[in-house]
C-alpha cells in the first residue's frame, strides 16, 4: 500500500549543507532532528531529498516530517484490509519535484507468511529451555573445576604481585613520571598550535581534551578546509566532523564540531 499525502499538510524545511557531507546526510539530519522539528526521534518520521545548490559548492535539502501518530490509522486500514507493507510518499504541491518518502514499514512477517506462526513459535520455545538446560547441566559439571583453576590462578597473581613490589624503587617512579609528561599533550600546547594553523576567520568556542582526543566547535567560514588544516599539522591526525555542520539565519558563518587524535608528542624529540 502506498499512500500519496500533499507536502503543503506536513512539516516542510528547507536546509544548506556544504556538499563533501552529501554521504552523512541521513545521520546528520536524524542527529539534528528535535532541532529541526518540534519532536524528538521516536515522536517523527521524516524523509529529504537535496538538489546542488548555484554557489559556494554546497546542496539543498527539503525535510519533510510528520508526527508519527498522524500515520497511524494509516497503519491500521493498511493492517485492516492485509498489506505485506506501507509507504507514505510526500508529494510536492507545485508537482515539480520528485516525491520524498517519509515512512516505510513491512506489515506481515515473512516468517509466518503461509504457515502455522503460533506452531513455529512453541518449536522456538521449546528450542530454547532445551538448550538452557544442557547450559545448566555442563556449567554444573564445569563448576567445580573452573573454580579450583580461579583460585590457582588469583594465588599466582598474588606472589607475582609480592615479588614485583620491592623491585619498583625511586627511579623507576621517576622513569614512568617523566614518560607520562613526554606523552601526555597539555592543554596549553594544544591551544597554542590550534591558535597557529587555523584561519583568522575562525572562532574556537569549546575545546575539549580527553587523554589524545581533541574535540573543537565554534564558527567558521569554510568548515571542509578546517580538516585539512589540522590533518596538515603534525601535531594532529584523523581529523573529521563528529555532528553536523550547520548554518542558521542570523550568523555570519558555519557552525563545525570536529574531533581529532593528538599525536603522542609535541616538540623537539631530541
Amino acid at each position: 500500500l502506498e499512500v500519496h499525502v500533499a507536502a503543503g499538510n506536513l512539516l516542510v524545511r528547507p536546509l544548506d549543507f556544504p556538499k563533501q557531507a552529501e554521504p552523512f546526510l541521513d545521520g546528520m539530519i536524524r542527529t539534528q532532528i528535535a532541532r529541526l522539528t518540534p519532536w524528538t526521534i521516536d515522536q517523527v518520521v521524516f524523509g529529504f531529498g537535496t538538489a546542488p545548490a548555484a554557489a559556494n559548492d554546497r546542496i539543498a535539502v527539503t525535510l519533510i516530517a510528520a508526527p508519527r501518530a498522524l500515520i497511524q490509522p494509516l497503519l491500521a486500514f493498511a493492517a485492516e484490509i492485509g498489506a505485506a507493507k506501507i509507504a507514505v510518499v510526500a508529494e510536492d504541491d507545485a508537482g515539480d519535484g520528485a516525491p520524498i518518502q517519509i515512512y516505510k514499514a513491512s506489515l506481515r512477517s515473512a516468517l509466518g507468511g503461509g504457515r502455522d506462526l503460533g506452531r513455529v513459535l512453541k518449536i522456538g520455545w521449546l528450542s530454547v529451555a532445551a538448550a538452557t538446560a544442557v547450559l545448566l547441566i555442563a556449567t554444573t559439571f564445569a563448576g567445580g573445576y573452573l573454580d579450583g583453576e580461579l583460585d590457582d590462578a588469583q594465588a599466582q597473581m598474588a606472589r607475582l604481585r609480592a615479588a614485583l613490589r620491592p623491585a619498583i624503587g625511586s627511579a623507576a617512579a621517576d622513569g614512568l613520571l617523566a614518560k607520562r609528561k613526554q606523552t601526555s599533550p597539555a592543554s596549553v600546547i594544544v591551544l597554542e598550535t590550534l591558535s597557529k594553523i587555523l584561519p583568522d576567520d575562525t572562532y574556537v568556542l569549546e575545546m575539549h581534551v580527553e587523554n589524545d582526543r581533541l574535540q573543537i566547535s565554534g564558527m567558521t567560514q569554510d568548515a571542509p578546509a578546517l580538516i585539512r588544516l589540522i590533518e596538515q599539522s603534525p601535531q594532529f591526525s584523523r581529523a573529521t566532523f563528529y555532528a553536523p555542520t550547520t548554518r542558521t539565519a542570523g550568523e555570519a558563518g558555519e557552525r563545525f564540531h570536529i574531533e581529532a587524535r593528538i599525536n603522542p608528542y609535541f616538540g623537539d624529540r631530541a
